[in-house]
């Protein structure tokens, strides 16, 4: 049980607002205010985490100094972004559709590579009895492709936080077999796993050097109160639920299927009903149509900056998957 997640909550409500925008209707992007406005909020987002988390390694008390002096350090950017943020949601959305083929895809060399940690994971969680997911995009992909979103890339799982020290057990198994945990400072503020080829791993598979080297994520799932009120399955980091607060998964939900994912016969661990929390987390029509609402590095259409950020909702349109086409693995 999670009371603080309850919807009722002071700190959820206000970590909805300041966590990110409410999804627009297809076909329409969010506009340059509000994710300026995201971008600014930053550091009031980490505050909030600071001051709510109470299963933080750190002293309460410590957190909750840090939380204040945070928050007050950058109130200027917290006004700015509130205001553009508010301000932006009453400007016009623009609407922009294109199909798949005008979204640039993912370098094949870094789908090789997600492809490779994928087979590793699965096997040896299959022969540790790990009982991992497939979840958020890659539950999408799994769906619609069965295999990675062309345009998507990394691989995202999900583990029962019961199910921790287990895989906290595989990390030197998986190090061993080329697979190793990022131990970055972002990674361990918000207290997921990332995972990662190591440099010899990615030489041999690719054959050479990548300019860019794949990331996994690897999220905490706990057993908690969902926004609707009832128990489910909730991301275990309260930053997290902030960020993504449709992405959780009732109690019948998390029933496990092993189901083909990508090429050369690899296999996923997947939600065996996935259509009721894709359509909560992506909308009603997630199937046949893309919607980008998220980014790694969210920084917004600034307008002293001299590029802008692509739009953000897709369309997808038949012929793309009607050949079949995947990527393959080089050989």
């Amino acid at each position: 049980m999670d009371p603080g997640y309850r919807s009722s909550s002071l700190f959820h409500s206000m970590g909805h607002f300041f966590g990110g925008c409410d999804p627009l209707p297809y076909g329409y992007e969010f506009n340059g205010l509000e994710r300026s406005g995201f971008s600014l909020l930053e550091s009031l987002r980490t505050a909030i985490h600071f001051w709510t988390d109470p299963k933080a390694s750190l002293p309460p008390l410590v957190l909750k100094v840090a939380a204040v002096a945070l928050a007050m350090l950058t109130l200027p950017f917290t006004l700015l972004g509130s205001i553009f943020k508010a301000a932006g949601s009453l400007l016009p959305h623009t609407f922009s559709a294109r199909s798949d083929k005008e979204i640039p895809a993912t370098s094949k060399e870094v789908i090789d590579q997600l492809y490779e940690i994928h087979r590793i994971v699965h096997q040896t969680a299959k022969e540790a009895n790990l009982p991992y997911i497939l979840f958020s995009g890659s539950a999408l992909g799994e769906a619609r492709t069965q295999g990675i979103i062309p345009w998507d890339d990394d691989i995202d799982y999900a583990v029962k936080k019961e199910d921790l020290p287990l895989l906290n057990s595989l990390i030197p198994l998986l190090k061993n077999k080329g697979v190793v945990f990022e131990e970055s400072l972002p990674v361990k503020l918000i207290r997921h796993y990332c995972i990662k080829l190591d440099p010899a791993m990615r030489r041999s598979l690719l054959g050479y050097e990548p300019k860019a080297y794949a990331l996994c994520d690897i999220f905490i799932l706990e057993n908690g109160t969902t926004p609707s009120n009832e128990q489910g399955w909730i991301f275990a980091h309260p930053l997290i639920r902030q960020q993504f607060p449709n992405e959780w998964l009732k109690e019948e939900e998390f029933e496990i299927e092993e189901r083909p994912f990508g090429p050369q016969s690899l296999l996923a661990n997947c939600l065996k009903n996935p259509l009721s929390y894709l359509k909560r987390a992506y909308g009603e029509h997630c199937l046949d149509e893309a919607t980008r609402t998220q980014f790694h590095l969210w920084i917004g259409s600034f307008p002293f900056l001299p590029f802008k950020i692509p739009p953000v909702i897709h369309k997808i349109t038949p012929g793309y998957y009607a050949e079949g086409r995947k990527w393959r693995r080089l050989s």
